[in-house]
């Protein structure tokens, strides 16, 4: 699965859509979900000044891709402990651990901001490559949202729930960051970017603005693609930084930075300042992160 080589093996080796958007989320800023370890790989917990480090699962199998509900009170993850990826989710502090997803090899959820549904990406046999699907935070049969040739991947729903950006190779080129309808409807593509790809988008919570990875750096931009700002530029080593994750109240971005041999999740503020990594003493492999709101 393409996808888990690009993150775990490279983490390891609209405009009127934001003029009605709300902030999908509300209150305080919580703690950060990462997946870490440098043999078996498990979802932690910590407080953004790195403290009070929780490990949630203890599961031989690979468990990544953490992202927060809307109200902070669980995660969802996927992991291979099945025999293949599927979406899981745990409570917040890592009890209640179960599948709702059981077919296609899946990967990277991500919450409606009511809390009611998953979108997430899947390797579908037909055809054969990834699509975005979506399906019931209960659990249930999903529904395919896209299948046009080329893979879809790394979908997110934006704040007011009827938007989804998502990642798409359906072109010739280099990947884009595309825009869809919430029922998979009027897909449009929002970069054109031809020097590098486009990747692993997340709305700011207020809706206005889309972060994301391009050419190994960390870059903003208006919901609409315009006004595409580059963040970080890396230093001492050449970091690669991915995945970049918004906090809940918009003002910090968490991210991760693969420098070397090492990989880290970082935090900076939202304008690209005062960026460091989140466990400084870590020599532990990190994948990336995800934000928890607290209502």
């Amino acid at each position: 699965m393409h996808k888990l080589v690009i993150t775990a093996a490279a983490a390891l080796a609209l405009a009127a859509t934001a003029g009605a958007a709300h902030a999908t989320f509300h209150g305080g800023v919580g703690r950060l979900a990462f997946p870490m370890g440098n043999g078996n790989v498990d979802i932690y917990t910590a407080l953004a000044n790195g403290t009070e480090l929780r490990q949630l699962t203890t599961d031989p199998g690979f468990d990544a891709c953490p992202a927060w509900s809307p109200d902070g009170k669980q995660i969802a993850f996927c992991s291979n402990r099945g025999g293949k990826y599927e979406i899981w989710l745990m409570n917040a502090d890592g009890s209640n651990q179960h599948a709702i997803t059981h077919g296609d090899p899946a990967l990277y959820p991500n919450w409606s901001p009511d809390g009611n549904k998953i979108v997430y990406d899947a390797t579908s046999s037909s055809p054969s490559q990834d699509n975005v699907f979506v399906v019931s935070a209960a659990g249930g049969k999903p529904t395919r949202l896209t299948g046009a040739p080329g893979n879809d991947d790394y979908p997110v729903f934006s704040p007011d729930g009827r938007t989804i950006a998502f990642v798409s190779h359906r072109k010739v080129g280099p990947a884009q960051i595309w825009l869809m309808n919430a029922d998979g409807g009027h897909p449009r593509q929002l970069t054109t970017d031809t020097s590098g790809k486009d990747e692993l988008p997340d709305w700011s919570p207020d809706g206005r603005r889309i972060a994301y990875q391009a050419g190994g750096h960390i870059w903003v931009m208006n919901a609409d693609g315009t006004a595409q700002k580059q963040l970080t530029f890396g230093h001492g080593g050449s970091p690669f930084d991915l995945g970049p994750r918004w906090s809940p109240d918009g003002r910090q971005l968490t991210f991760l930075r693969e420098r070397g041999p090492l990989k880290q999740s970082w935090v900076m503020n939202a304008d690209g300042s005062h960026a460091h990594p989140l466990l400084a003493s870590s020599k532990q492999r990190q994948l990336l992160p995800s934000w928890q709101a607290i209502r």
